[in-house]
């Protein structure tokens, strides 16, 4: 009977009781998305979050709406108490899944509206933790956009423009959310105002640039105009 009862007794003091592996459910609410308009309805975001959540290239959709509750069972870790830090980008692409940059670019014919926002991106980062009803993230264009506009005294519209200086490849890190322009500089047709004025818009990877304007007028002739102070 003895030998009977140390031996449950090790039973029991060798069992462990599990623990759950996870917690509570995230909720994410996104606001200020600039631009969305244009993006259209049903956003579609990638999500990556750090330990302990830690979570990669989760596709998550963004309803109509200015602010707006995405729902996706993704869950804080149990008994978590540090915090979490979340990047999130649009539009989603999956080829980001696995990698720890990301590459993205903006066209170089921007000459029409739908050209310029196919180079558009939006990204938030923010530090979350189980203590917050809820990750809240404000989203920010990546890019930049610069509209230039032209005092021409000539009496011959502006035939063509274009704006050379500017890397138009960038490379995202999807652990902090940091852009840095990569690759050459590349030669950008922009968009000319819906007026039909002098006026052109064109959207860059952010960087240090001293861009040159090559003109062509409608009569033929061509110049080149070099901003000698540095765009950041």
């Amino acid at each position: 009977m003895v030998l009977s009862a140390l031996g449950c007794l090790l039973c029991l003091c060798g069992c462990k009781e599990d623990k759950p592996q996870y917690g509570a459910p995230i909720l994410f609410k996104v606001f200020g998305v600039m631009g969305r308009a244009d993006l259209g309805s049903d956003i579609q975001l990638g999500l990556y979050a750090n330990e302990p959540v830690s979570v990669q290239n989760v596709p998550l959709t963004l309803p109509d709406g200015a602010v707006a509750q995405v729902e996706k069972d993704i869950r804080w870790a149990f008994d978590q108490s540090s915090s979490t830090r979340f990047f999130i980008y649009a539009p989603y692409d999956p080829s980001f899944t696995g990698q720890e940059y990301g590459v993205v670019s903006v066209p170089t014919d921007q000459s029409s509206k739908e050209k310029i926002l196919t180079g558009n991106m939006l990204t938030a980062t923010v530090a979350g933790s189980p203590k917050e009803a809820a990750v809240n993230f404000k989203l920010e264009h990546a890019m930049t956009l610069m509209t230039v506009s032209f005092d021409n005294r000539t009496g011959k519209r502006i035939k063509s423009l274009k704006v050379n200086g500017f890397r138009t490849d960038g490379q995202l890190n999807l652990l902090t959310g940091k852009l840095t322009p990569t690759g050459n500089n590349g030669s950008i047709t922009p968009l000319r105002a819906p007026d039909g004025t002098d006026r052109f818009c064109f959207m860059y990877v952010p960087q240090d640039a001293s861009p040159q304007f090559d003109i062509e007028l409608e009569s033929g002739k061509t110049l080149s105009i070099a901003y000698d102070h540095y765009i950041s």
